[in-house]
């Protein structure tokens, strides 16, 4: 089944669309809005992959979006691993 979520973050819409599968794990993670010019294309291709395979839950979203975060040096003013978890939850 696809899913498609948003969450109006401090530098604008974080949108989020992703296929979740019957055990609620998420694959095939496409992420948009206003932030997408802010970050290389690879880099949040990289982000969008690192969160494939993820359970669809709050924390577990949370917590592997700061460690992409953190690990691929994501740096977009007004957009963090809490809004991305947000436009997951809001689907």
């Amino acid at each position: 089944m696809t899913l498609t979520g948003s969450h109006r973050a401090k530098g604008g819409t974080v949108r989020v669309e992703f296929d979740v599968s019957q055990t609620l794990r998420v694959s095939s993670v496409r992420l948009g809005g206003d932030f997408a010019g802010r970050i290389p294309v690879g880099q949040r291709a990289r982000l969008e992959k690192a969160l494939e395979g993820a359970a669809l839950d709050r924390e577990v979203l949370l917590t592997v979006a700061k460690r992409a975060f953190q690990e691929l040096e994501v740096a977009a003013d007004g957009f963090s691993p809490e809004d991305v978890a947000a436009a997951f939850m809001a689907a």
